[in-house]
């Protein structure tokens, strides 16, 4: 590959991590506006159902106040992290040799059963879609447990996790 393949590359590379940052700031925004259905839900529970003084059996309005604190705290905590995405890729790396945050990796098991992680300081576990990439792409963080066992490798390397080999057949 001639530099301007290699540079060609990296652009398309950098392009498509932005848009899938993008994409997962969407998708965290949607789910704040689903919380903010069930909050208010829980919330209008807490106020029809019978308080202490109606009924001292029924629990139902502190366990509907108890739900809608759980939802705000979620909501609370999906807010942090787009603000923390939102804020890291103003300054995401356009290309990685190594596994590391900002990188897009792609792993595959001894079945040939191929798996792509981009990873991320935070939202891990959201899943990903690209128009492009026909694989699910899975966000990674350094708190995910298969972290450590990537960490630092190479395209090439090989990592074990839960009892299976995997090999890193790419990183950008």
């Amino acid at each position: 590959m001639d530099g301007s393949e290699e540079c060609w590359l990296s652009i398309y590379t950098h392009n498509m991590k932005q848009t899938l940052i993008q994409k997962l700031i969407e998708q965290l925004t949607q789910n704040t506006k689903e919380l903010d259905t069930y909050i208010e839900k829980e919330r209008a529970g807490a106020m029809q159902a019978p308080g202490r003084m109606e009924s001292r059996y029924d629990s139902e309005k502190q366990e509907a106040s108890y739900r809608a604190n759980t939802l705000m705290e979620r909501k609370a905590l999906i807010i942090q992290t787009i603000q923390t995405i939102t804020e890291y890729a103003k300054n995401l790396p356009e290309k990685s040799d190594i596994v590391e945050i900002g990188a897009l990796i792609t792993t595959q098991d001894t079945t040939d059963k191929k798996r792509i992680y981009f990873i991320l300081p935070t939202a891990e576990g959201e899943p990903l879609q690209d128009p492009n990439i026909k694989e699910l792409i899975l966000v990674l963080s350094p708190q995910s447990p298969i972290f450590p066992h990537i960490h630092k490798k190479k395209k090439g390397d090989t990592y074990e996790f839960n009892g299976k080999t995997y090999t890193i057949i790419d990183v950008q």
